[in-house]
């Protein structure tokens, strides 16, 4: 069990480097990104050098803050110190992999099950029970006795926002509500932030969210649903993976359903599933399944062809296992 002592070596390895590249996974999302961003202010506050690299530009949506990083170019990452955020093995990395793997100081922080394996870094902090690597962030702070500015604590909201469906998971906890509160006491604005975070949509984004909708389908008596894009839908409205990023839960909207998988062309021979359900229906072992991973509730996977319905079979399978209880 990952400790505080730990925490505090963690942020005393990143304190003492002259310079650090932090790490995004690929296509990061808000826990990721503002878990970048609060920890690269801390370090930038204690005149550490810091960078956030990703593996590609970000999408429109993570810029509505004119967030600064740096697109990964190739070879080697010269930086006194890396570490993966939000992102606990290697395959999550993309490009960046080999770079990270060459590296002599790797840290790692991390909320998913099975970060962080043998070798991966050379110092772990992977805490699965964290609703959000904000939260991990945060208390990896106050271990440190850094104090929260504005700033840190803006990107921390985000943050832990973002990975709790804005504290309505089941994974929200008590301390997670303190530290939303904490930082609500200290004058940010959250509710301009939540505004930027989930109330914004281009015209695009929107007529996309229609097509996906059409694509709903129900299986096993209502308890599994479906939904997905295509590459001949994106072409149709100019759009890109990065406009389907809020429709993976859309198809557990539905009363009935317990599970559910939102599937989205990434090219002609792959398809990403984005996994989703309710109650204790372990969508985890679903994506593992087809070579993937993440939480109980919230899981992916990529599978390595292009054909929607071989795709759409396949995933349903898998669910009707987790559902049946089967292993």
């Amino acid at each position: 069990m990952e400790t505080r002592e730990q925490m505090r070596e963690i942020i005393e390895n990143l304190l003492a480097s002259e310079s650090v590249g932090l790490l995004t996974h690929v296509n990061p999302d808000w826990d990721c990104l503002g878990s970048c961003l609060a920890l690269r202010t801390a370090l930038r506050d204690r005149g550490v050098s810091c960078d956030i690299i990703t593996d590609e530009p970000l999408s429109e949506n993570m810029l509505c803050f004119g967030t600064q990083v740096s697109v990964y170019g190739g070879g080697e990452l010269k930086y006194g110190c890396l570490c993966a955020v939000d992102c606990g093995e290697g395959s999550r990395l993309g490009r960046r992999a080999r770079a990270f793997a060459n590296h002599g100081k790797r840290l790692c922080i991390d909320h998913h099950h099975g970060g962080g394996p043998e070798g991966f870094a050379h110092l772990c902090y992977v805490d699965p029970d964290a609703p959000a690597t904000g939260e991990i962030i945060y208390d990896m702070l106050k271990a440190a006795d850094i104090p929260l500015t504005t700033e840190i604590a803006q990107w921390l909201y985000c943050a832990v926002s973002a990975d709790t469906g804005s504290f309505k998971y089941a994974s929200t906890t008590g301390h997670t509500l303190r530290i939303a509160a904490e930082i609500m006491d200290m004058g940010v604005n959250t509710a301009w932030l939540c505004e930027q975070l989930y109330d914004r949509k281009t015209f695009r984004q929107l007529k996309l969210q229609g097509e996906a909708i059409n694509t709903v389908e129900l299986h096993c008596g209502g308890k599994i649903a479906t939904a997905y894009v295509t590459d001949e839908m994106y072409k149709k409205y100019g759009a890109n993976n990065h406009d389907t990023e809020a429709l993976a839960s859309l198809p557990r909207e539905i009363d009935s359903v317990v599970m559910s998988a939102f599937l989205s062309h990434r090219g002609p021979d792959e398809i990403r599933v984005n996994f989703r359900s309710k109650e204790d229906y372990d969508v985890r072992r679903a994506a593992v399944a087809l070579g993937g991973g993440g939480h109980t509730r919230a899981a992916g996977c990529t599978l390595k062809f292009g054909d929607m319905d071989r795709a759409l079979r396949t995933v349903v399978a898998e669910m009707e296992k987790v559902l049946k209880g089967e292993s």
